[in-house]
């Protein structure tokens, strides 16, 4: 049966592609919920395991190995067999290291399912930017990046919030069931592009060499190596600092309270997802909108952390979650909208910024933030507002491009 289409700027954008972008955003929002349970129940998981804070953050952060191991292969492989059929492999993987972690006893069964449910998050990383571009063309690419990411905010929302509240061996296991459930929704749903994947299944590795010579490439993975890095602490951290009587001015935070600031600021990440990156396209600009959301974080961070005022507190946070989500999908579009970025490099192009982005999530939190901080939140918090300031001075450096793809 031939799919619908209209044409619009030019290129055919087909009616399907809001099944493709449903389903991308339910397994955007399991696969994180699944692995950021953790971080939701973070007091309960050191307890359980017997973990202190840098185990802690290296079982939450072990799948973004795992992504940055295998994301330049997750994309050569979709290169030869289809994307549809890498994911379907690497949600079944992850559904297999889901059932493994309900079996967890200890730091290393813990963190080695962990790292075996990453196999997923590799898959999905690497070529999303690839199938959003096939569905959804020129300048619709933003509007669905954007639903793309908001999808992991609502499950982290969700995981966080949960976390607190359920019993973690139960969660586990209703994870584990809904990673299976999104593997058959995949095999089911997402078909391959009517007018094929020629426009992206160019040979990886071959094009490796051409797109590491991008300039502004490197930037933009620097930007989520530094971007990932910030999301993962402060989403693993926040709760137990927050509830712990030697943060936030001494507050000593409800952990029911505590879970439903990081679970709404979540929710604004979803929301800044869609309202961000649309201002940007309407103005055809990326650094007069991302450079100030970047500064405005560690203004809201610093703000939030140190006022030792709770209702500042969570007005700031929940700002500063508006603004996070309009960073993410911009820089995560940013290698498409360059002029030495042709089509058929964006899934080297992909690949690379998909490794940067969780080696940024695994080192970061594990072996920079944490380690300098010595269990410390106020110098993890610290250390967070340095990481925004990082993220706008790195934006600088990013030569405007505009809004737009450039090939298209």
């Amino acid at each position: 049966m031939e799919m619908k289409y209209t044409v619009k700027d030019g290129v055919k954008v087909y009616q399907y592609r809001w099944v493709i972008i449903a389903c991308m955003f339910v397994v955007h929002c399991c696969l994180n919920g699944a692995l950021l349970i953790l971080g939701g129940a973070a007091l309960n998981v050191m307890s359980t395991f017997s973990l202190d804070p840098q185990g802690f953050s290296l079982c939450m952060s072990v799948s973004f190995l795992t992504g940055a191991i295998l994301g330049i292969p997750s994309g050569a492989l979709a290169d030869r067999i289809g994307i549809r059929k890498v994911m379907i492999i690497g949600l079944a993987i992850a559904t297999l290291g889901a059932v493994w972690r309900v079996f967890a006893v200890d730091f290393w069964s813990l963190f080695m399912s962990s790292f075996v449910m990453g196999v997923a998050l590799a898959a999905l990383n690497a070529n999303s930017a690839k199938l959003l571009r096939l569905w959804f063309p020129g300048r619709f690419m933003s509007v669905g990046m954007g639903i793309y990411v908001a999808g992991a905010t609502v499950g982290s929302a969700t995981a966080i919030a949960c976390g607190q509240f359920v019993d973690l061996h139960a969660a586990f296991i209703v994870l584990a069931v809904l990673l299976g459930i999104c593997t058959v929704i995949w095999a089911l749903l997402c078909k391959s592009h009517p007018d094929g994947e020629g426009g992206v299944r160019e040979p990886v590795f071959e094009h490796l060499g051409t797109v590491c010579k991008s300039k502004g490439l490197w930037i933009t993975c620097l930007l989520m190596f530094l971007i990932m890095g910030l999301s993962l602490t402060e989403n693993g951290f926040q709760v137990a600092a927050l509830t712990s009587p030697a943060g936030n001015g001494g507050l000593s935070w409800d952990p029911v309270l505590a879970a439903t600031l990081t679970s709404a600021t979540n929710v604004c990440v979803s929301i800044g997802g869609v309202i961000i990156p649309a201002i940007a396209a309407r103005v055809n600009r990326v650094k007069p909108v991302f450079i100030p959301a970047a500064f405005g974080m560690a203004l809201l961070v610093a703000v939030a952390w140190f006022c030792g005022n709770p209702v500042v507190t969570f007005a700031c946070f929940l700002c500063q979650g508006v603004l996070m989500g309009g960073v993410i999908p911009i820089a995560k579009t940013l290698p498409g909208l360059l002029p030495d970025i042709k089509p058929e490099h964006m899934g080297a192009a992909g690949g690379l910024q998909s490794t940067c982005q969780n080696l940024g999530a695994f080192i970061v939190p594990s072996y920079i933030v944490t380690p300098l901080a010595g269990g410390n939140y106020t110098t993890i918090f610290a250390g967070v507002i340095i990481l925004c300031v990082l993220i706008g001075l790195v934006g600088f450096a990013h030569k405007e491009t505009g809004a737009t793809p450039a090939h298209e």
